[in-house]
């Protein structure tokens, strides 16, 4: 009998970590990347462990965005005359 390894591949567990530290659903950055909030969930817990380029490049594309959303803006300095 074989094991089958259920640990996330190294870039998924980086970018849940980062997920996690955003404080931001599975849904939300699922949604934001246009795929899937099973496919999400699977690539977390390892139960798929080969996304493709485009898929991660998704996932990255909507933390950034998502990220972006919930930054402060700075308020914009007047010049003085």
């Amino acid at each position: 009998m074989s094991q089958t390894n259920t640990q996330p591949i190294p870039q998924i567990a980086v970018l849940k970590i980062r997920r996690e530290s955003l404080g931001l659903p599975q849904c939300a950055v699922a949604k934001q990347a246009g795929i899937g909030g099973g496919t999400l969930s699977d690539l977390e817990s390892g139960k798929q462990r080969n996304p493709g380029v485009v898929t991660l490049g998704k996932i990255i594309a909507a933390l950034d965005e998502l990220e972006r959303r919930r930054r402060p803006t700075k308020p914009r300095s007047r010049a003085r005359k």
